[in-house]
């Protein structure tokens, strides 16, 4: 059975005759104060940077609220919104027929056209050189 007794380091005692050890004990009291320097810059830095990774994520919260409140405040009172502008809109795109030279009812014959039935070379070239600008 092995000595537990072996095990237990024994403090070392200051006063001691042999200079080697004295100075040996002076590096360990100096390589351990660098120790606990270093030891409390890290630990200031380590909260730095926690409280850095809180903030960062708050404001990842922040950013994603200010996206995606607007998308759903528009998808519920958007169609209700629209309703009650419509004749508006409509009023608008009366006026902007009227200025481009559009007849009323040409919708309903732009929709029947039926676009692989129209002929390009019968096209008027004027009109193409118009609408390619």
């Amino acid at each position: 059975m092995p000595d537990k007794d072996k095990n237990i380091v024994e403090p070392v005692a200051e006063k001691n005759d042999n200079p080697t050890v004295s100075r040996s004990l002076e590096n360990i009291r100096e390589i351990a104060e660098k120790n606990l320097a270093v030891s409390e810059e890290t630990l200031e830095k380590t909260k730095y940077i926690k409280s850095y990774v809180v903030l960062a994520q708050v404001m990842s919260v922040i950013k994603i609220i200010l996206v995606v409140v607007p998308i759903v405040l528009g998808i519920l009172y958007l169609p209700s919104l629209l309703k009650s502008i419509t004749p508006i809109f409509g009023q608008v795109l009366d006026v902007y027929k009227e200025l481009l030279g559009v007849k009323q009812g040409s919708d309903a014959v732009l929709d029947k056209i039926d676009p692989n039935k129209i002929d390009i070379n019968k096209i008027d070239p004027d009109l193409l050189k118009k609408f390619l600008k």
